[in-house]
């Protein structure tokens, strides 16, 4: 599709809800610079894939209730930006939306206990930690191909403590491309990343103007994040040898790249801060896709 062709198609599907817009729009351009963003050019860029005033202020509304934003008023003026709580959520989906390669994989596996929680709180776990690529074996089983560090944070922040530890795949107990299939469902995933590489493959090549270049920037990352937050990110081993996801990454950092300047000249005529200008190209916004963003080391167990 091309790139006009792209936002009318956004503006029309009813699936991209404006919480998850208005998020995307709060990690992907406010939270690269400190300062908090007038709700006015929330309202104004967010206007682009259909979404009301209205609507728009009672999503943000309803995310302040949540505890995702923050906000203050400068005269007539409210100010947004993301609160500790949000900042921490959008940070740790970040590592995995913008990481420009898939994690070393060192040959085990995450292994966590449940079945001790309350039901509600084993959902909430699960929810939380389906973002950094854990899938449930079972109602009191949630597993993870490779070890990490990340999901002490999600359990410091639920207050809860369950057994966690590394097994090897004979540990597993289940043929292993039997249970990624069923675990993680492989084949649907592989057809979104197909349909995003076809979706935006053609935008790589136009020259877009800059209001259009952030319009296709929101809208690259809200649905990247949307495929890859669900992706349990297996090494190559454990996947089709024609694996779409690492064509999706590449055509999303090589699209990226080509939008951040032009949206970033946009910015700074048009969006509004409480203090100060749109920091143009900052450093948080030029490492995406660049910098590395998962460790492959082992950590202590938890």
């Amino acid at each position: 599709m091309k790139a006009e062709q792209l936002i009318e198609a956004a503006r029309a599907d009813k699936s991209s809800k404006a919480r998850s817009l208005v998020i995307t729009f709060m990690g992907e351009i406010v939270s690269v610079q400190p300062e908090r963003v007038w709700l006015g050019s929330i309202i104004g860029t967010l206007a682009a894939f259909g979404l009301s005033e209205r609507l728009v202020r009672t999503t943000c509304n309803r995310l302040l209730r949540e505890g995702w934003l923050q906000s203050c008023r400068g005269g007539r003026k409210s100010y947004y930006h993301f609160s500790e709580f949000g900042a921490r959520q959008y940070q740790r989906a970040a590592a995995r939306i913008y990481a420009p390669n898939k994690p070393h994989w060192d040959g085990y596996w995450t292994v966590m206990l449940t079945g001790g929680l309350k039901r509600e709180v084993r959902a909430t776990l699960a929810e939380r930690l389906g973002w950094l690529g854990f899938g449930c074996l079972n109602n009191e089983v949630l597993l993870r191909a490779g070890f990490g560090e990340d999901h002490r944070g999600v359990l410091q922040e639920l207050d809860v403590a369950v057994p966690v530890f590394r097994a090897d795949t004979d540990a597993i107990g289940v043929e292993v491309t039997t249970l990624c299939r069923d675990l993680w469902a492989i084949g649907s995933l592989a057809k979104r990343y197909k349909a995003f590489i076809n979706r935006f493959i053609d935008v790589a090549a136009e020259h877009l103007t800059p209001e259009l270049a952030l319009s296709i920037r929101v809208l690259l990352i809200h649905e990247y994040r949307r495929i890859v937050l669900t992706d349990p990110e297996l090494p190559n081993d454990l996947l089709p040898s024609d694996w779409a996801g690492d064509t999706a990454r590449t055509l999303a950092s090589e699209l990226y790249r080509s939008v951040l300047e032009p949206s970033d000249r946009w910015l700074s005529k048009h969006l509004v801060l409480q203090r100060g200008s749109w920091p143009v190209l900052n450093a948080t916004a030029r490492s995406r896709f660049k910098a590395a963003t998962w460790s492959g080391q082992l950590v202590a167990l938890a």
